[in-house]
């Protein structure tokens, strides 16, 4: 700022007149009083003098100047440097946007709001949240919201889904309810560090969710509060379109494979099927997954969880047991005899917060083609 402030107001003429370019001292001269009057040249450069405020004008040096500029533009910047090197994994790494100041990232936040998940404006105002400081409030305001993902629809009589970061607590009225869905969310999620909620289905209307952010966990003094509004209305074939039919069922099989897992260690009584797709459709193809023997039904207690490409099931049982040993025997006999049945299940495809259809179809695959390679 001084060296601004001197390249653009230093060397004041104080009442002695000279010439602007080569300051060449004017004095004695009979100087034109305005503009209208005849100019006279400046005896040392030639310059035309114009008028005598032209003569006293102070002199300015916009090269000092503009380099004045440059370092108040990247002051704040290079005063990161030593900070952001420091406190980096590995140290010393720097990206771009580790070094704009607080204020200028909390600007573009509020502006642009927060992307998708790894937004690097959004990681970098984390990492500064958690490092404390005069803006850990408004970078907790403006990061707090997307913390929290939830329809902002949702039909009546439908449990009310919202998964948040564990930053986030939820601090409204309504209950949590204890449904099967909710159990295998629970279950999932929690061991991802994701804890979801389930509320209570809501009454028909607007409805505003209250909650509390605090980067330390446990603690009683939130950082930020905010609302999430939502609305109840219309029922479910209001959010969701259905989609089936032979041509919607071959393409949903071509696009997805059917696995067996059998983790290290796991009973001999116990397996996994995984329903992933390998490239994405218009609707969401979450299904429930059964194991069938004969036609029928074999083990219908599966316990399916939403992935991000799909679902999963674990089975256990007698009959499991049985499939596992024909498997490991290479019995081709008993292998044709069980299959895969997938249904598409609306209530998992809800909690898809962003999809409009789903696959309402029913596809059996035999357990030899799971078994491929």
């Amino acid at each position: 700022l001084a060296l601004l402030a001197w390249a653009l107001f230093a060397g004041r003429a104080k009442g002695h007149p000279r010439c602007d370019r080569c300051r060449y001292s004017l004095a004695g001269l009979d100087l034109p009083a305005t503009t209208a009057e005849p100019p006279i040249p400046c005896p040392e450069c030639g310059r035309p003098i114009r008028s005598t405020r032209q003569a006293l004008r102070p002199r300015r040096r916009p090269i000092i100047a503009v380099f004045a500029v440059l370092m108040i533009v990247a002051a704040p910047v290079v005063w990161r440097v030593p900070e952001t090197m420091t406190r980096r994994s590995p140290p010393g790494d720097l990206e771009w946007h580790s070094l704009i100041p607080g204020p200028v990232l909390l600007g573009l936040l509020w502006i642009r709001g927060v992307g998708e998940q790894g937004d690097p404006l959004a990681l970098e105002a984390d990492l500064r949240l958690d490092a404390g400081g005069v803006l850990a409030p408004s970078f907790a305001s403006a990061l707090a919201p997307a913390l929290v993902r939830t329809r902002d629809r949702w039909p009546v009589g439908s449990p009310i889904a919202i998964f948040t970061d564990y930053r986030v607590r939820f601090v409204g009225i309504e209950r949590a309810i204890d449904d099967p869905l909710s159990k295998r969310l629970d279950s999932y999620l929690r061991i991802q560090m994701y804890p979801p909620l389930r509320l209570a289905p809501l009454t028909e209307g607007r409805h505003f969710l209250k909650f509390e952010y605090n980067p330390v966990f446990m603690s009683e003094n939130p950082l930020a509060s905010f609302t999430r509004e939502i609305t109840v209305a219309g029922g479910l074939d209001s959010l969701l379109t259905p989609v089936t039919g032979p041509a919607v069922d071959a393409q949903v099989r071509d696009s997805h494979r059917v696995t067996l897992s059998i983790g290290p260690g796991w009973p001999a009584d116990m397996m996994g099927v995984v329903w992933r797709r390998s490239t994405r459709l218009a609707f969401s193809t979450r299904a429930n997954i059964e194991l069938h023997r004969d036609g029928a039904i074999a083990r219908a207690d599966s316990f399916v969880l939403p992935t991000i490409s799909g679902s999963a099931a674990h089975f256990a049982g007698t009959e499991v047991a049985e499939l596992r040993r024909a498997i490991d025997q290479g019995d081709s006999q008993e292998l044709a005899r069980w299959s895969i049945v997938l249904t598409g299940d609306p209530a998992m495809a809800l909690i898809q917060f962003d999809t409009t259809h789903y696959w309402s179809g029913t596809l059996r695959i035999p357990i030899t083609e799971a078994l491929k390679p």
